[in-house]
């Protein structure tokens, strides 16, 4: 599929698109008209802190809770 300009494969395209939670209307569509039919993920921002002598990764993520009270894509 094409992607700002870029070609690239489809499950490359559908990690940055964002999927309804009803997805009746998209079955059966045409890759392109699929990803051009979602909506981009916002981007996030992050930072990871390790220390290798402890052979662990920890993190702590913020839980974003919308107006509606939904939870948000990545810490839902």
């Amino acid at each position: 599929v094409q992607l700002d300009g870029l070609q690239e494969t489809l499950a490359q395209a559908l990690g940055g698109r964002q999927l309804p939670d009803n997805r009746a209307h998209l079955v059966g569509m045409h890759a392109q008209a699929l990803v051009d039919a979602l909506v981009p993920l916002n981007m996030r921002e992050y930072s990871i802190a390790s220390i290798p002598e402890d052979g662990s990764l920890q993190l702590i993520v913020r839980q974003e809770r919308h107006a509606d009270g939904s939870l948000g894509i990545g810490s839902g």
